[in-house]
């Protein structure tokens, strides 16, 4: 079976690539089968790999994600139709059954074609001038049964030798250009019905009672929106955020969805603040794929706003915050009208109430645009 990846959206907007037999790595190091230019991509972010039982796409470790069909997945097996997220750049599947080839699958040059025709031509003129000018039989003494008549055929038309010859100048699509029209037509069709069900949500039905299940949320209070785009930086920050690394852990039956955020600070010189100023405040972020809306999290984050313990001079101090989706509240969220699933994070250092640096991934979460 023969696979091509058609790009709905992303840098490469329009363009189709096929799965080689040899595995296809995605992302954006200059070594990648796949070359993405997406600032959302790791260096080496996905993998396509041909299996005995089909084509799988599987997520290499990165701090970004796999969605397939709007689902986050570590390893998925890949069919005709579905859809595949890396970064901002979206691709449709299409597996494409290799046809059986003619044996003579080449098409005939108009040249050699009107020659063909000429020859074809010439050989019935010949023909016909022969009759026309063979000499008379002699005169024989012997009376003989006059033989019939003989009815030549009457010549061909020039005009309508003329009225074929153009049309030897468009030769007929062959069997490969048919089909890729029909697989060209197939890929506007997906495209349409992901577009018709991104904007039509399901009909919204009585929700299960949520009093049994504790949610604990980082500003319950908070409205359900996206973040602020600016909040004032201090012109000179005293800490600033080094690093931050995003681990997921394998689901268990606990819960759906459990991910590590390992947040690294420093302080800019070696006179720091004392730590009991410095706060940390994180937030995670939800998108809803019926709507596109991005908004604050109802998984459970109970380390939302933590402080970090004594400095030891310039010396990096890691704090970790975790995100948990507790089983079964993805499934409440869809009886609600929502399908949410993990967008991204922001962190925030504060010294006292100067907002001192902030680390958001992806970028796009400051527009509050999926």
């Amino acid at each position: 079976m023969l696979y091509r990846l058609h790009i709905l959206t992303g840098p490469l907007l329009g363009q189709q690539i096929t799965v080689e037999p040899a595995p296809m790595t995605a992302g954006q190091a200059a070594d990648c089968n796949i070359l993405i230019p997406d600032p959302e991509l790791a260096q080496h972010h996905a993998i396509f790999e041909h299996r005995d039982d089909g084509l799988f796409v599987r997520d290499l470790g990165a701090m970004g994600r796999v969605l397939v069909n709007r689902r986050e997945t570590h390893s998925a097996k890949l069919k005709h139709g579905d859809t595949v997220e890396l970064g901002r750049t979206r691709l449709l599947v299409q597996a494409v059954v290799q046809a059986e080839q003619p044996a003579y699958s080449g098409r005939s040059h108009p040249r050699h074609t009107r020659r063909l025709l000429l020859l074809l031509l010439l050989l019935v003129v010949s023909v016909m001038a022969f009759w026309l000018i063979r000499p008379a039989p002699p005169p024989s003494t012997t009376k003989m049964a006059r033989p019939p008549a003989l009815r030549m055929p009457k010549p061909m038309p020039l005009l309508t030798t003329n009225l074929l010859l153009p049309a030897l100048d468009h030769p007929s699509p062959s069997a490969e250009d048919l089909r890729r029209m029909h697989e060209e037509i197939a890929a506007v069709r997906e495209a349409i019905k992901l577009l018709a069900a991104r904007t039509q949500a399901p009909p919204r039905t009585a929700s299960a009672p949520l009093s049994a299940v504790v949610i604990i949320t980082n500003h319950p209070a908070a409205p359900r929106q996206a973040p602020p785009q600016h909040e004032p930086i201090a012109a000179h920050p005293v800490m600033r955020i080094v690093a931050v690394e995003q681990q997921r852990l394998p689901d268990r039956a606990e819960f759906d969805d459990m991910r590590l955020l390992h947040i690294s600070l420093v302080p800019v010189s070696s006179n720091a603040p004392p730590p009991a100023t410095v706060t940390v405040k994180t937030e995670f972020f939800d998108e809803d794929d019926y709507t596109g809306r991005i908004a604050p999290t109802e998984a459970l984050c109970p380390r939302g706003v933590i402080h970090p313990e004594a400095w030891q001079g310039t010396t990096p101090v890691t704090l970790t915050v975790s995100y948990t989706v507790p089983a079964g509240l993805r499934d409440r969220q869809l009886l609600g009208g929502h399908k949410f699933h993990y967008r991204g994070y922001r962190v925030r250092l504060y010294v006292g109430a100067q907002l001192q640096a902030v680390e958001v991934h992806p970028r796009s979460l400051l527009e509050g645009t999926p």
